[in-house]
């Protein structure tokens, strides 16, 4: 198979010439012909052709200072060449110092020429694979140093951007290349700052069991109203949390208070129990309600009092 390869036919006989592109054009090579050396050369180049069948004798430029010469040029260093000569004697020799790759006598056989031919030509797309994974790996080497720092430079900004922001956001803000909303500018912001009411006595009354217990349904009833408002939590320290939610534009003012009730009223209506009242938002909106308990009923204003059988004080 001759894979749409081209060779350079060089013979200053044309009969030589008309009888090479005979049997290489018949097995499917592409072929161009020179009948001199120099433009030889210049068809090595402008052509480029996949491997050279160069004649010994010809006038001024002969087959020897012809291939040397493509083997001092950097694009032809490689070309592979076959010289075509009538002897075998000290020809053979000055044919390869002169860098030919092989040697084919006259008269040719056929079967010989293509046998050589296609052996070459298996090392020239050797060779080009070769050459072109190198150059892969050098454009790949240049800017590796270049990538690393790129993608050191993300991992350290988006470390900065989760100590003030949602991981949601700033992986966004990562992801999108886009930076703008990190610039100074003005908002419009829903933020609710709340605790419970009664905390201290609460602790001290109860066992760490009951307190864990009671801070996971408190902190679990803030985190679905964050997620539910895409809110962004500031602080959260044992009762006391901070959020702060984007609020849209076309948002009224009287939604926006209904929405910040509407959270006040899911975390009344939460499972939290005992003598514990939510404090409201920045907003002065303070709705101190005390948490109902499973009847419905309101709980004993004292602490103490409630959590340890109503006799005002703890049981020994």
């Amino acid at each position: 198979m001759s894979g749409g390869s081209k060779i350079l036919v060089v013979d200053d006989v044309p009969e030589n010439v008309r009888l090479l592109e005979a049997v290489l054009t018949s097995r499917g090579y592409d072929v161009v012909s020179a009948t001199d050396g120099r433009v030889a050369l210049e068809l090595a180049v402008s052509a480029k052709p996949d491997l050279v069948l160069l004649d010994v004798v010809m006038p001024e430029l002969d087959g020897y200072a012809v291939c040397r010469r493509l083997r001092e040029s950097e694009e032809t260093a490689v070309l592979p060449v076959i010289m075509v000569t009538a002897s075998q004697g000290s020809e053979k020799t000055k044919a390869i110092e002169a860098g030919a790759d092989d040697l084919i006598a006259k008269p040719l056989d056929h079967d010989e020429l293509l046998a050589r031919v296609r052996s070459l030509l298996r090392i020239k797309r050797y060779h080009d694979t070769i050459k072109v994974q190198a150059a892969e790996l050098l454009e790949f080497n240049r800017t590796l140093e270049a990538r690393v720092r790129t993608q050191v430079e993300e991992v350290e900004r988006l470390g900065r951007l989760r100590r003030f922001l949602s991981p949601q956001l700033a992986d966004a803000i990562v992801s999108s290349g886009d930076d703008t909303i990190l610039r100074s500018h003005r908002r419009q912001v829903a933020m609710l700052f709340a605790d419970l009411r009664g905390w201290t006595s609460f602790v001290e009354a109860v066992e760490p069991e009951e307190l864990m217990h009671v801070l996971a349904e408190f902190h679990g009833t803030i985190g679905a109203l964050v997620r539910r408002f895409d809110a962004t939590v500031g602080f959260l320290q044992g009762d006391g949390v901070q959020t702060d939610a984007p609020v849209a534009e076309a948002w009224t003012r009287p939604r926006l208070r209904h929405r910040r009730r509407a959270g006040v009223r899911d975390l009344r209506r939460g499972r939290l129990r005992g003598p514990l009242r939510l404090r409201g938002d920045r907003c002065g909106d303070e709705s101190r309600v005390p948490a109902r308990g499973r009847g419905g009923r309101r709980p004993d204003p004292d602490p103490a009092a409630s959590l340890c059988g109503g006799r005002g004080r703890c049981r020994g």
